[in-house]
This record gives C-alpha cells, structure tokens and sequence, in this order.
C-alpha cells in the first residue's frame, strides 16, 4: 500500500509540474528549497547526516537552478541584484553543511522565504510573462526626435 500511495504522489507531483506556468514553476522551487531546508535542519538537529547533506544538495541545486533561470541581458539591476544574492545564498547553504549551524539554516530559509514572498507579489496578470519587454519594464525607447518637417531623423 505505501508503494501506490508514493506512486501516486510521485504522479500527482509530475502533473503539477506539467500543467504549471513558468511563474507556478519558479514558485514551487522557492517552495521545495524551503522545504529542503526546513528538513535539513531538523536533521542536523537528530544528528542524521545523511538526510541532512541529501536535502542541503536539493536546496543548493534549487538555487542554482533559481540563478540559472536569470536573464541577465533583458534582466538589468534587478537580474544582477538577484544573482548575487543567489550567489550569497549557495554560498551560505554550503556553510551549512560544513558548520550545521542552525542559525546559518534559519538565515537561508528566511533569504529564501523573503524571495518567495516578493515573487507572490507579481500581479496574476504578468504571471505569463517570462520576460518583459522595455515598454512593461517602463523604459520604453524615447520616439526618434523629427525635424521641422515632421520627418524622423535617423
């Protein structure tokens, strides 16, 4: 019995993955990354080492998958910004591993945590948007100036 209910969760996880939006998906990473952490403390906690290093890699992968999604040509200040905090995050995750220190897991988490909530934040109707156009990001091209006879200049 325990093996379906696995299979059925395992099938049941696959079809929300499938059927989300790129923004559900990036959603559920913050969400699982989370979720890697909040365990991996518990197991330093027990002392259980092997779930502790299998749920630090889950996170670490996570985030770098997180950073690996930046668009850092169309992202600007706010792709750069989200790269170094990813970058300080992955660096955090391993010191947790090394350290198993608790305050450093809570640190990651609350990083992790404080990302997932702006990210709940975009409106639903930019959810489809996977990246927004310089007229969105509201640094639309100014018109070419014209000259007097109404021509634009080139």
């Amino acid at each position: 019995m325990r093996k379906g209910a696995k299979a059925y969760q395992q099938v049941g996880a696959q079809g929300r993955v499938e059927d989300a939006s790129p923004h559900k998906l990036i959603q559920m990473m913050f969400e699982a990354a989370i979720e890697a952490m909040n365990v991996s403390k518990s197991a330093i906690s027990e002392g259980n080492v092997l779930l502790k290093v299998a749920k630090i890699n889950n996170a670490f992968d996570i985030v770098e998958s997180l950073r690996g999604c930046l668009n850092m040509e169309q992202g600007g200040e706010v792709a750069e910004n989200l790269d170094q905090l990813y970058e300080h995050t992955l660096f955090q995750i391993m010191q947790v591993n090394a350290t198993n220190n608790l305050e450093l897991c809570d640190h990651v988490t609350h990083i992790l945590t404080q990302l997932l909530d702006t990210w709940n934040q975009i409106p639903a109707e930019q959810h489809h948007l996977t990246s927004l156009t310089p007229e969105e990001q509201g640094k639309a091209p100014k018109a070419p100036a014209s000259d007097d006879e109404g021509e634009s200049k080139t």
